[in-house]
């Protein structure tokens, strides 16, 4: 029969790969093997609503930038309500309406779901069709402790390149200054001039690439 995933669990997995495009998919999955359509699972299509699948799987791999820790603690702050249950490494975590909500529990089903990450969300339209964040609004792929690393870092680069730039400008104003009637018309001061608007340029391309990098990686 002909089957669809839930258009709220298709932008979780936009929002993963996004999150990590280099990440590895060999534990991905949505619809059910031979196996999970011998007994009731989100991951088999619902004939009564249209051939609906409302569950994934997301591939636990953090070389890949796809740390499934990360993402499930992320889904338990932000108390989604579209989440029915997660299973991840021996334990289940219910939703609002499951027991314990946003407690995690030992699992001790087939699958330890060591290599993966399970969500399924509730039988609700809204939670079916919501297409909203699920991680990306202030979401860091990385822990608190790379966080701080890679801010020192940052910040020691950029100090750098601040200290490089305020010596460049102090150079090229004692070479050239074009109030300066000694120093107009001088091919090596005009030269070193130049020389030294490049360096600025190429030290704020530096300066911007670490922005980048740091507003990749939701660092405050």
């Amino acid at each position: 029969m002909s089957f669809f995933v839930a258009p709220s669990l298709r932008a979780l997995f936009a929002e993963v790969d996004q999150m990590a495009p280099r990440r590895r998919r060999r534990s991905d999955g949505a619809v059910g093997d031979a196996a999970h359509q011998t007994r009731t699972s989100d991951h088999n299509p619902d004939r009564s609503a249209g051939g609906i699948v409302r569950a994934i799987d997301v591939t636990h791999d953090p070389a890949g930038g796809c740390d499934c820790n990360q993402i499930a603690r992320r889904l338990r702050e932000r108390r989604d309500p579209r989440v029915a249950y997660i299973i991840f490494n021996r334990r289940i975590m219910a939703g609002n309406d499951g027991p314990s909500p946003w407690v995690w529990r030992r699992y001790t089903g087939a699958s330890p779901h060591t290599h993966h990450m399970h969500v399924s969300i509730r039988h609700t339209r809204g939670a079916e069709r919501d297409r909203g964040t699920w991680l990306l609004e202030g979401f860091s792929i990385v822990d608190k402790e790379t966080k701080e690393y890679l801010d020192e870092q940052f910040g020691l680069i950029r100090g750098r390149i601040d200290r490089a730039v305020q010596r460049i400008g102090g150079r090229s104003n004692t070479i050239y200054n074009s109030k300066n009637a000694h120093f107009q018309g001088l091919v090596m001061a005009e030269e070193a001039l130049t020389k030294a608007e490049e360096a600025r340029k190429l030290a704020k391309t530096a300066v911007d690439q670490l922005t980048a990098v740091k507003n990749h990686l939701q660092i405050p």
